[in-house]
């Protein structure tokens, strides 16, 4: 029996029966369980807790459909929509339970992948490099999706928004920081934080050079902020 086609997403609007791109969790993998350990690291996914090599092998084929269907979604005419940065207000927007909880509940990765909340806005044609307009949207004038999400540490939705073709190099509109700024001294989590780090660092490592509206750069702010095991591993990565 062949691989089943690409699977129709239903959502409001003129782009309902939006195609879903094959998973590669149908298909062989041949990588080692070392590369996908190492994989699963670049994408800012904490794999403690998961030692069997199927359960690797798993999260990584899911969290690489993730990104397949945002990356999909660059093909769409594309809106501004406040709602991609209101529903980071007070830090709402699902993380890696609600992006991810399929795992928990034996649910199909297609089936999830459908679901999501956050990519059914992507996959509606929202803009995943929209503006605040300030009012309404929780976030200061000219801040975008992807700067609110990693204000907030949310490295799923900063992985789905960089795959859809959020700007890696936008800054807040005040000090001037960039997501690898504001990822590194908010205080979401040694975890969290050194995930998103490294997911910033494997796609945007131009970013470590970025300096802010004081001259920092992200390194120069972790040492600022007292922030040791960031400071140590944007030290050890090579200039």
């Amino acid at each position: 029996m062949g691989m089943p086609g690409a699977r129709p997403l239903s959502v409001p609007g003129r782009h309902a029966g939006f195609a879903l791109p094959p998973t590669r969790a149908l298909c062989p993998d041949q990588r080692s369980p070392a590369e996908v350990k190492e994989e699963l690291l670049r994408q800012g996914i904490e794999i403690r807790g998961l030692t069997a090599t199927p359960d690797l092998l798993l999260k990584l084929h899911e969290t690489e459909a993730f990104v397949r269907r945002a990356e999909a979604t660059k093909k769409l005419p594309r809106h501004s929509d406040q709602r991609l940065l209101s529903c980071f207000t007070e830090g709402l927007a699902p993380g890696s339970e609600a992006l991810l909880g399929y795992v928990k509940f034996g649910r199909c990765c297609i089936d999830a992948v459908l679901d999501c909340p956050f990519l059914k806005m992507l996959a509606a044609g929202a803009d995943p490099n929209t503006l605040s307009e300030g009012s309404g949207s929780g976030f200061a004038v000219g801040m975008t999706p992807l700067l609110a999400a990693s204000s907030w540490g949310k490295v799923d939705e900063v992985r789905l928004l960089i795959a859809a073709g959020a700007e890696l190099r936008v800054r807040t509109p005040n000090m001037q920081q960039t997501a690898m700024h504001l990822g590194n001294i908010e205080s979401w989590g040694v975890d969290k934080t050194m995930g998103l780090l490294r997911f910033l660092v494997h796609r945007a490592p131009e970013l470590l050079s970025e300096k802010n509206a004081a001259g920092k750069t992200p390194l120069d702010c972790a040492k600022y902020e007292k922030k040791r095991q960031q400071a140590a591993y944007l030290s050890s990565l090579p200039r």
